[in-house]
């Protein structure tokens, strides 16, 4: 029976009765100071919240009982209410403490009722009831959904549960955030089709030659997903869209407005298409609907599980003052404890296994790290000596990551390059004595590290303060399901997880503002609210700006937009703009211009001058201070990216990039204005300039020089990428970069077999020395080719390519 009662009045009961000092005393763990009755009044009253029928009171009496249980040793409450709730993956996890608690037969029968009824025999895992109910509702579903669950709550499962049901009678598109994801779903993929003995094709790259006649899974991010459909004109028709991380399309930004985009120019395509949304923070699944897409039937499955509980400390060393934050009171709660002398001191005191230190940019960890790194000796071992020689050939030997390794330490963030970034996950995972890892918000993008303890030493993303829903996606990181139920070293302790915010001295930052504001169980509906602010969803007022009118108008005549023919493109490069995605101008306004200068472009210019001559020089950009290619303007830069392209056309290594770029920066540019990007810079060239973006290596050690080129080329490669390549491929498929020049760019080569490697996924390093060294062990299928197994056995490389040729493959 469900109990009316509400929050105020819970909290008018605590603070107005002696319940309060039991309370403070149990949060605290001042166990000495509280008696048995007053326990047993603890666990009335949190049983009493726990029957309510309100959600936030049920979470309020789980958190007490769910901490009596575990702090007390004593795992019959929570062994009940798990019963209660059919939380079978507690039960089996208190079995495994060796308490298995039985009243009488009936209890005994439902439990084994409940174990057999939620257990997946396949995969040897129990279920929560919540995600049964999940798991059906959307294996069945033939409408738009939005999944809205936890982190690690099943959504992998869910997604192979889908796709194996569906492939065969579905064309099916995952669109991931990442190019890292695709990888790592492509993987998990190619284990369950291997499991299932199904040979659906996978396609990740835009260029992937398949049939659409056969069975193919697509995983792509939305640019690699419109360039398919838009630029390389696939000739496919989606029946299904699931939608990774779906909470990035409120953003404003040029990857949010494209995949609100994308949305809205498939689902013109296909009237009927689903698409399927997945995030763990939406508040309200109607915020993720784009305009332009009709009315639809949709399903809501809202899954918000009481099994892990968070408790909050805050470490002030600006006020020398520890605290715990309650989030019901919303109080802060003073700690007797001393404080230690500073930060790095008392996060080695607070430290368990595996513990994430979150600071908000990458040039804050790159400036702080040696705070820790001071207090840490190196550790004497075999398997450490190893993991830091392999990145030290790998990269280079001044790489600050491989000092770091030596002492248990490692750093994640976006600017790493990819197969490094793998392998030091790979490595976090498997190797109990790398225990602290720095990191940024990438980490919020899927990543699966198995935290135990998590430090909060920045509040801001990016400029801003982190909202209510990334900090709760952050801080969902830590003890994830998969990690406390995992069968082998399940620890029921890490159902409580603590989050530590730590604020430096010389901090003016209001953490304790932010922590009311984000984490009270009562907090309000405004700092909840989805902050909806791409232009482009149903739930947006602001008007669409023209550009994006230009792009709906233009390639999907049948959308209904007001003023219409204002919009429409009327040339060959202006249609081809619009189909390479180009926003950097207004393609309208100067189409006819871009025409003229592409056809009596020379071809036998250098590449960088073409793109200059036709797209840049007196062409009005948009947001000069966003816009990347704005750099191209200057002389240097164009002088650089000459040089950088011709070694990617000549396929150079990591470590060999990273050695041109040191001699380049000493050799031919101005040393006291390296440029390197807001997110490094230490200095503005120029009154002129508006942000730091440049650094002084005049005076710079060598090894600080190195770690900064390092930093700049997967900088450089993306910009390539992502920037400039769209202007390349205009260029070339108006014969102004021939095919070869073009693959080079692309590519590193004009191996056709290689590039096949490429387009799936691997690194261009290991698909070369494949291709060379190990090439009796690809296997032609049909028109695709594999990479058997037992070249595991025989590969004598790096660890960084082993790590990457065995995700490959696995």
């Amino acid at each position: 029976m469900k109990i009316m009662i509400s929050v105020v009045g819970v909290k008018k009961i605590i603070k107005e009765s002696q319940f309060l000092n039991t309370y403070k005393n149990f949060i605290t763990k001042k166990f000495e100071k509280i008696s048995d009755d007053e326990y047993a009044k603890l666990l009335s009253f949190a049983l009493l919240m726990f029957k309510s029928n309100d959600a936030i009171l049920q979470k309020f009496g789980y958190n007490i009982i769910a901490q009596y249980s575990i702090y007390k040793n004593d795992l019959i409450p929570l062994y009940e209410v798990s019963l209660y709730n059919w939380n079978t993956p507690i039960l089996k996890l208190i079995q495994k403490n060796n308490i298995r608690y039985k009243r009488n037969d009936f209890f005994s029968e439902i439990e084994d009722i409940s174990s057999e009824y939620l257990k997946d025999n396949e995969k040897d895992v129990y279920y929560t009831m919540q995600q049964l109910e999940m798991n059906d509702l959307f294996i069945k579903s033939e409408t738009d959904v939005a999944v809205i669950a936890p982190t690690s709550f099943g959504k992998t499962e869910l997604l192979k549960r889908y796709v194996g049901k569906n492939y065969a009678k579905k064309n099916i598109c995952i669109i991931v955030p990442t190019k890292v994801l695709i990888n790592q779903l492509r993987a998990d993929f190619q284990n369950y089709f291997q499991m299932k003995n199904i040979t659906p094709k996978i396609v990740t790259h835009y260029d992937t030659k398949f049939d659409k006649s056969e069975n193919n899974l697509f995983i792509l991010t939305q640019e690699r997903l419109f360039k398919l459909i838009f630029d390389k004109k696939a000739d496919i028709v989606f029946d299904v869209l699931l939608i990774d991380e779906a909470h990035n399309i409120f953003e404003k930004d040029e990857r949010g407005i494209l995949l609100a985009k994308v949305l809205i120019l498939l689902k013109n395509i296909n009237k009927s298409m689903q698409i399927k949304y997945f995030s763990p923070i939406v508040e309200n699944y109607t915020n993720l609907l784009p305009k332009y897409i009709g009315e639809s039937n949709f399903l809501e499955i809202n899954i918000q599980p009481l099994i892990k509980i968070n408790k909050f400390l805050y470490a002030d060393f600006s006020s020398n003052m520890n605290y715990m934050y309650d989030a019901m009171l919303n109080e802060f709660i003073e700690l007797e404890e001393p404080m230690l002398r500073d930060k790095f001191d008392f996060i080695i005191s607070k430290s368990l296994n595996k513990n994430i230190l979150y600071f908000d940019s990458p040039n804050s960890i790159r400036q702080q790290i040696n705070g820790l790194l001071g207090k840490l000796e190196v550790i004497e071992d075999d398997i450490v000596q190893e993991v830091s020689n392999s990145i030290k050939e790998y990269v280079h030997k001044d790489y600050e990551l491989v000092e770091c390794v030596k002492k248990g330490v490692v750093y994640h963030y976006g600017v790493m390059p990819d197969n490094v970034r793998m392998y030091v996950e790979e490595c976090t995972r498997k190797y109990p004595f790398i225990k602290y890892v720095f990191c940024t918000s990438t980490l919020l993008e899927g990543v699966n590290m198995p935290f135990d303890r998590m430090f909060i030493c920045g509040i801001k993303k990016g400029r801003p303060n982190m909202s209510y829903h990334q900090l709760k996606n952050l801080i969902g990181r830590v003890n994830r399901y998969s990690n406390i139920f995992n069968q082998t070293h399940s620890n029921i302790n890490n159902l409580i997880s603590e989050i530590y915010f730590v604020k430096d001295s010389n901090s003016k930052a209001r953490y304790d503002k932010f922590i009311k504001e984000r984490l009270s169980l009562a907090v309000t509906e405004e700092a909840k609210r989805d902050k909806v602010e791409n232009p482009l969803l149903k739930n947006n007022n602001q008007d669409i700006p023209d550009k994006e009118k230009q792009y709906l108008t233009s390639l999907m005549p049948n959308i209904n937009i007001e003023e219409k023919e204002k919009f429409q493109i009327r040339t060959p490069i202006g249609r081809a703009m619009l189909e390479a995605n180009v926003i950097e101008f207004d393609i309208r306004r100067y189409e006819y211009e871009i025409q003229s200068r592409i056809d009596f472009c020379d071809i036998n210019i250098d590449l960088i001058d073409k793109i200059y001559n036709v797209f840049i020089d007196g062409i009005e950009l948009v947001s000069k201070n966003k816009n990347a290619i704005y750099r191209l303007k200057e002389i240097p830069a164009r002088k650089y990216y000459k040089k950088f392209i011709s070694w990617r056309m000549q396929n150079m290594s990591l470590s060999e990039k990273i050695a041109r770029t040191v001699n380049y920066w000493k050799k031919y540019a101005d040393p006291y204005n390296i440029f390197v990007g807001y997110k490094w810079g230490m200095k503005k060239r120029d009154l002129k300039d508006q942000r730091k973006q440049y650094i002084d290596i005049s005076n710079m050690l060598d090894k600080e020089i190195v770690n900064y080129a390092i930093l700049r080329l997967k900088e450089e490669d993306e910009y390539i990428d992502y920037t400039l390549m769209k202007f390349i491929e205009l260029l070339h498929k108006f014969g102004k970069v021939t095919d070869n020049e073009y693959n080079l760019i692309q590519y590193g080569t004009n191996n056709e077999l290689q590039i096949y490697f490429l387009k799936d996924g691997l690194s261009s390093e290991l698909s070369e020395i494949i291709i060379k060294k190990y090439n009796n062990y690809i296997v032609k299928c049909g028109t695709d080719y594999k990479i058997s197994k037992n070249i595991l056995s025989v590969f004598d490389e790096n660890q960084i390519l082993f790590n990457e040729l065995c995700y490959y493959i696995k």
